[in-house]
């Protein structure tokens, strides 16, 4: 363990290491990585003049959505600004597709948009994510009333405080989902001009960084772009749900955990570049704890998403053959499963699960997407929540072979 002095501020390097042009990280998960990583890499870059550098995670273990998606930031702010040429080695693939250097942009046509680190420019890239990662999150797990749309509604409306208020017009964003602990984290970090340097532009005047951060989460509170609702709101959404919020701008700090509040200054933090103190906001939701819209967001609320896929009688159509990757595996069936229960919780209303153009379907997939459900709500219930139309013959009798062999076990 080595000890580094800067700024009369002492850094225990737990979590990396620099050796030749190598930084090494040792720990993802941990908040203070992000100090020592910045120390690091402005020691390798403006002390010893590097401008290739390897990054190695090789004894990185575990991936939070914070740290990473602000040192990603940081590195494309190296890479940009400074013409930096970084490598990553590492043992796992994961690495290397977790859009560390390479981030992921609006156009990528894939479903499975969690721990993916996305770069976005516009309102347009930051409809596109948000819609790409609920769908993602949606499949993942099934979700208790309100979560789903209480969190699409902070999503995107913390990408959107990134374009309006960093000056920079770019933001970088990763969710993930933890199926065992049945959390949402949602990760934004954008190198712009920080909450207090945006908050100064107006007539509250913050003393310092933390003062700002106390006034961002204050309803009404905005520069004049906006209505001044984004962070307040995502803290009524934290709050009801007993989730978890920490917001980090400049030398300033919040963070809610538990119904437990703490704004603090960061004594030791290092600034990476004084023109972009940054600001990151992370943020998770427990799925399990229902959350209500009318108490956090309002009840004029719309998901864009379940508006799509309404029909004019008011039931929404999730049409097989268009929202999913096929319908020969199990684990495809339980993300499809995940998705309608979901869309059934959030919206009250009859889903209609639609095979038109299924020419088949393997009993697994059956059994995991219809069967199981049958014997998660029971048959009468299952009726009144769902229904299944379109299905050919081959594809009928798969089902009711596997709902039977259900019922028999």
């Amino acid at each position: 363990m080595t000890m580094s002095k800067i700024h009369n501020t002492y850094f225990w390097n737990n979590f990396t290491r620099i050796s030749g042009n190598t930084l090494y990280f040792l720990n993802l998960t941990n908040p203070r990585v992000v100090p020592e990583f910045i120390f690091s890499i402005k020691r390798l870059i403006k002390k010893f003049g590097h401008k290739n550098i390897v990054l190695n995670f090789e004894n990185a273990g575990y991936v939070y959505a914070y740290p990473i998606t602000t040192i990603a930031g940081i590195l494309h702010f190296y890479k940009n600004k400074y013409n930096i040429n970084f490598t990553i080695v590492a043992k796992e693939k994961y690495f290397y597709n977790l859009g560390i250097l390479d981030q992921y942009s609006a156009e990528y046509p894939g479903l499975d948009s969690l721990n993916k680190i996305w770069h976005y420019n516009n309102s347009d890239e930051v409809n596109i994510i948000t819609l790409k990662m609920m769908k993602a999150i949606r499949r993942y797990l099934s979700c208790s009333s309100g979560v789903l749309d209480t969190c699409e509604w902070g999503l995107y409306e913390v990408l959107d405080n990134v374009l309006q208020h960093s000056e920079i017009k770019q933001g970088f964003v990763m969710g993930s989902v933890n199926t065992i602990s049945e959390i949402i984290n949602i990760c934004v970090f954008d190198y712009g001009i920080g909450i207090y340097n945006s908050l100064s532009k107006s007539k509250y005047k913050p003393k310092n960084e933390t003062d700002a951060i106390t006034l961002a989460i204050q309803e009404g509170v905005t520069r004049g772009v906006g209505q001044g609702y984004g962070l307040a709101g995502l803290m009524k959404i934290i709050c009801e749900n007993e989730g978890g919020l920490t917001i980090l701008s400049g030398r300033g700090g919040l963070r809610y955990q538990k119904n437990n509040q703490k704004v603090f200054n960061y004594e030791d933090i290092v600034i990476f570049d004084k023109e972009h103190p940054s600001t990151t906001v992370n943020f998770y939701l427990k799925t399990n704890n229902e959350i209500s819209i009318e108490n956090t967001i309002g009840k004029n609320y719309t998901n864009i998403e379940f508006e799509r896929l309404e029909n004019e009688e008011g039931e929404i159509i999730f049409n097989i053959k268009k929202e999913t990757l096929g319908t020969a595996t199990r684990p495809e069936a339980e993300k499809i499963r995940n998705e309608v229960i979901n869309i059934s919780n959030a919206t009250k209303r009859v889903v209609v699960i639609d095979f038109s153009g299924v020419a088949i379907v393997s009993s697994s997939f059956a059994d995991e997407l219809i069967a199981k459900m049958i014997s998660k709500f029971g048959y009468i219930q299952f009726q009144n929540i769902f229904k299944i139309i379109n299905t050919n013959s081959p594809v009928q009798s798969i089902i009711n072979k596997a709902i039977e062999k259900r019922i028999l076990e």
